[in-house]
């Protein structure tokens, strides 16, 4: 069972995906997490990663990344 929710048919889908707080972070890098999330099976997404690589991006504070079953990823910015 455990196989199957952490397959890629549980995976983090890109019309899924919701950013906010984003106004001055780098569109580049910010699609680079994103494309890194996407793909990922949920219940294997690291989200810790997820939030440092934000937070190394010049005008981010704070990230906060949400992954949640099946397919959704939230990610909160504070700029």
């Amino acid at each position: 069972m455990l196989a199957v929710l952490g397959s890629g048919m549980f995976a983090v889908s890109a019309d899924h995906v919701t950013v906010t707080g984003n106004v001055y972070t780098d569109p580049d890098r910010l699609q680079d997490v994103i494309d890194d999330l996407v793909g990922t099976p949920t219940l294997l997404a690291d989200t810790t990663a997820a939030e440092q690589r934000l937070e190394d991006i010049p005008w981010v504070a704070d990230a906060k990344v949400t992954v949640r079953f099946p397919h959704s990823a939230s990610i909160e910015i504070r700029e």
